[in-house]
């Protein structure tokens, strides 16, 4: 999926569509409407709380036996991080740090199935990191 967005992305978005105050917003609205489709499968949610913050999106699967999926989106910041998979790596903590996955434990969904995806963005690029939530170091 990463190299598809990526292909995406730079053939189709402006620098000005990504350059904006606050691009994670464009960012998270993309991405969102690329999975809208999973909604027979999936209660797609964006920007709830769980455990002790807000994850971005979360993927609850209406069968507690299928994967469940949290989303963190990060734009990288130059001053900060070194490069995109740091970002990355930053977004799969926070997943972690802050227990955004208690919400599908609640609902049932096995530690076993529930994954994990850091979004990192820098202008055009982007890189997705993560997987099950327990093989995950941060």
């Amino acid at each position: 999926m990463n190299e598809t967005m990526n292909d995406i992305m730079e053939n189709t978005f402006s620098y000005f569509d990504t350059g904006c105050k606050n691009p994670e917003n464009f960012y998270h609205a993309f991405v969102l409407e690329l999975i809208v489709d999973l909604k027979s499968m999936y209660d797609i949610h964006s920007n709830r709380e769980s455990g002790l913050g807000r994850y971005d999106v979360c993927l609850s699967p209406k069968n507690t036996s299928d994967r469940g999926i949290v989303i963190e989106f990060k734009t990288m910041k130059s001053k900060n991080e070194k490069n995109i998979k740091e970002t990355c790596i930053n977004a799969l903590r926070q997943i972690k740090n802050c227990k955004y996955t208690n919400e599908l434990i609640e609902r049932g969904v096995s530690k076993s199935d529930i994954y994990i995806y850091g979004f990192a963005f820098h202008g055009k690029k982007s890189l997705i990191y993560g997987g099950m939530q327990e093989e995950v170091h941060v």
